[in-house]
């Protein structure tokens, strides 16, 4: 199955390489995240998995020659999911189309609404973890083939947490 995609038409951890994941995490008690770390882990995994800022820029590269300006004004806008692990800035590939590696209008909708009433660390869980809007399917899994529900809960999230 080399280069084929995954059911949500993401490319497989092969055909993005040299991308690699981060080294695996092992839960530390002095580290309460390191528990939620392998939910986000797990859920990105499956859907394109995760890179540090260093390796999206080398894949900018293909869209601009100031690649690490490009990342680091998309994370400073908070226009990308991403968050901050063990000093390392981590972005899940899911949101862009990689041949281009553009954003996804998607995912750039549901940042509008989740980026006044959440954190990085928790928009990233948002989108790694089951969702009763969703039937039980994590947003990362239902933004392209339900997109119309998935907003709808992004939406819920920013009402209820601004009110």
């Amino acid at each position: 199955m080399r280069g084929s995609a995954s059911p949500l038409n993401l490319p497989t951890r092969e055909h993005l390489s040299p991308i690699d994941t981060p080294a695996d995490v092992y839960p530390s008690l002095d580290d309460p995240r390191s528990f939620e770390f392998k939910t986000l882990q797990a859920a990105f995994a499956r859907t394109g998995g995760l890179a540090t800022g260093d390796q999206v820029a080398q894949r900018l590269l293909v869209r601009s020659d100031q690649a690490i300006s490009l990342i680091a004004r998309m994370i400073v806008k908070r226009q990308v999911v991403a968050f901050e692990f063990r000093a390392s800035i981590l972005i899940p590939l899911f949101q862009f189309d990689i041949p281009q590696m553009r954003v996804r209008p998607e995912v750039s909708a549901l940042l509008l609404e989740l980026n006044d009433v959440l954190d990085d660390w928790d928009i990233a869980l948002w989108f790694s973890e089951p969702n009763d809007w969703l039937r039980g399917s994590a947003p990362v899994d239902s933004f392209l083939t339900d997109p119309e529900a998935t907003y709808k809960s992004a939406r819920t999230v920013r009402y209820v947490m601004s009110g």
